[in-house]
């Protein structure tokens, strides 16, 4: 009857020790499950951080290369009219700076004229040094 009983007792705690592992596998199961699916999730942000980063760093990309060529094509038309308004204008005043002293008290637009002088000496040093490149 000892025997018996000491059977039943080892079944008993095999019995126990199987139902124990079975529920530990399951939650280990369990446990991999979320944990692969919070890593593919991860991964998924990851990339969509990633990919939305780079939309915006080459919308910038694109602004900043859309208003560099903008800028320099102003810079060209702005000098050429600079150009033109100095090949128009310069023997005007080249004359005036050589004899518009001597008409002053005869001039009513004498201190107009120095004022144009003045500014237009000033908008042309917006104008590029010109190189002669040993010619």
């Amino acid at each position: 009857m000892l025997d018996l009983l000491i059977f039943i007792l080892v079944v008993l705690v095999i019995t126990g020790i199987l139902i124990e592992n079975i529920r530990i596998k399951n939650n280990n199961r369990e446990l991999l499950f979320s944990l692969t699916q919070l890593s593919l999730d991860n991964d998924a942000i990851k990339k969509k951080i990633t990919s939305s980063e780079d939309v915006e760093k080459d919308h910038l990309i694109k602004f900043l290369s859309e208003t560099r060529e903008d800028s320099y094509q102003f810079i060209e038309k702005f000098q050429q009219e600079l150009k033109n308004f100095k090949k128009e204008l310069h023997p005007h005043v080249a004359y005036y700076n050589e004899f518009g002293i001597l008409s002053e008290q005869y001039d009513i637009y004498s201190s107009m004229s120095k004022k144009f002088v003045e500014y237009y000496e000033k908008l042309l040093k917006f104008l590029p040094e010109e190189k002669n490149n040993g010619r």
